[in-house]
């Protein structure tokens, strides 16, 4: 699942005449605590909203309506070599700073923080994934897998059939493979399915006139298909 924090009815009570409580303030207005996550990283927001699904919080505006991202963990190895290109740069940063001329005004403009109060609502967009096999439980190569009303948001079944995409439990995702029948089920459907089954379309036989070669998916769609035959 991935995660972003949003707060869709914000807080218009006075931060500061909130009373003081451990890592945050407490609203007399709606009697809870309302945490304060403005300098917290994401794997600490993260934390937090495991331990409670209810939380009021105080953020930044950069905080919020973005995917929260927890960094790996980096090796030794790795965690050396940061240092030392770090300590390259503060060592040039140095000299940079050396060469300004005593007395001289550096002027840095500071924008102002403003934060944002509220309950926390988490928006989680599902992973959903399956296998689309022929009528035959053949596994299908190469299908392409879109949604209805976002062709932008598309994937494509591996040599195995299987697909992985993101997509909310309403939305409707069809499946697309020359020969076949497209088929349109909502993410919930393909969810509780796991198994697609397509219908191969068949054409009223004639003279070929010219043929292409079919794409690869093709190709390795009929070899596993004629081992079943």
């Amino acid at each position: 699942m991935k995660m972003q924090i949003n707060i869709p009815t914000p807080c218009h009570e006075d931060w500061q005449q909130m009373t003081h409580v451990e890592k945050g303030r407490f609203c007399g207005s709606c009697q809870k605590t309302v945490y304060d996550f403005t300098h917290s990283s994401d794997a600490e927001i993260i934390a937090k909203l495991k331990t409670s699904t209810d939380a009021c919080g105080r953020f930044q505006h950069s905080q919020l309506q973005r995917e929260l991202y927890v960094p790996e963990k980096k090796s030794p190895l790795w965690l050396a070599a940061a240092s030392g290109v770090l300590g390259f740069m503060i060592i040039g940063g140095n000299e940079s700073y050396s060469q300004v001329k005593q007395g001289e005004v550096i002027q840095t403009d500071i924008q102002p923080q403003i934060d944002i109060r509220g309950k926390i609502a988490i928006t989680q967009t599902p992973v959903v994934s399956g296998k689309v096999v022929d009528s035959s439980g053949v596994a299908l190569p190469g299908v392409n897998i879109y949604l209805k009303d976002d062709i932008q948001r598309q994937t494509t079944s591996d040599l195995n059939g299987n697909f992985i995409i993101d997509a909310q439990f309403s939305e409707l995702l069809r499946f697309s493979f020359i020969g076949f029948d497209e088929k349109e089920l909502s993410a919930s459907d393909v969810i509780s399915q796991k198994t697609i089954t397509l219908t191969e379309r068949y054409y009223t036989v004639g003279i070929i006139v010219s043929a292409k070669k079919p794409n690869i998916f093709k190709r390795a769609y009929y070899k596993v298909r004629n081992w079943f035959r």
